[in-house]
């Protein structure tokens, strides 16, 4: 389930180079946008563990591959790795604001999606998706996204969104921040971090309910 939790934040990250910059000013506010070029690869290393616990961090590597464009959108190969388990592959078609369609794994879903209108710095907007749950289940997730507005690393600039999650379904329910630096050059994610704080649902081995709190921190830093 956690490993499927990590591909829904990765698929967020999918970029490629762009010659112009995809954040950019419209009046009073900010178009956010993502480009996409044929060819253009990515990767990114994921950590995740759990706060408190005494086990070493789990960590993953997700690739991209566009494919080739449509429009304004990009057909990505991904390909997650890690986790002991042989690498899982999908392929979807992203649009320039990041909404995906294709493949067969709800943990390939969407989280962070860019808003169709320009939006001003504190300025909110809030993106549905479908995350894996447990046994096979799946979780309704609702993020609201808000523009805390720019910051300077390294001589480039970024845009600096936080997402609050809430999700629900298939024996889980949760809640999480999202700390998220975009390139406004290329308009893809540079560095996420994730806290996420959820209460599992399961049965013993007497059939009985019972409840487990888990504490989850993710980060995401393209490679």
């Amino acid at each position: 389930m956690m490993s499927g939790l990590l591909v829904v934040g990765g698929v967020v990250l999918v970029g490629s180079p762009a010659s112009v910059a995809q954040v950019t000013k419209s009046g009073s506010k900010y178009q956010l946008r993502m480009k996409w070029s044929k060819g253009a690869k990515l990767g990114y290393n994921l950590e995740m563990k759990q706060v408190g616990g005494s086990s070493a961090p789990m960590k993953m590597g997700i690739d991209y591959v566009v494919s080739s464009v449509k429009g304004t959108s990009g057909v990505v190969d991904v390909t997650v790795k890690g986790m002991g388990q042989e690498p899982q592959k999908e392929k979807l078609t992203i649009d320039n604001r990041g909404r995906s369609t294709g493949g067969s794994t709800s943990g390939f879903g969407n989280i962070l999606e860019f808003p169709q209108e320009a939006v001003a710095i504190g300025g909110t907007w809030k993106t549905k998706a479908n995350l894996p749950g447990m046994g096979g289940g799946s979780m309704t997730g609702t993020a609201t996204n808000t523009l805390k507005g720019f910051r300077t690393e390294g001589g480039k600039q970024f845009a600096h969104v936080v997402t609050d999650l809430k999700t629900t379904g298939g024996g889980v329910t949760g809640a999480g921040t999202t700390n998220t630096l975009i390139s406004m050059a290329d308009g893809h994610i540079f560095r996420s971090s994730m806290n996420l704080k959820m209460s599992v649902s399961m049965k013993d081995s007497n059939g009985k309910p019972v409840n487990q709190s888990v504490n989850m921190a993710i980060t995401m830093t393209r490679k």
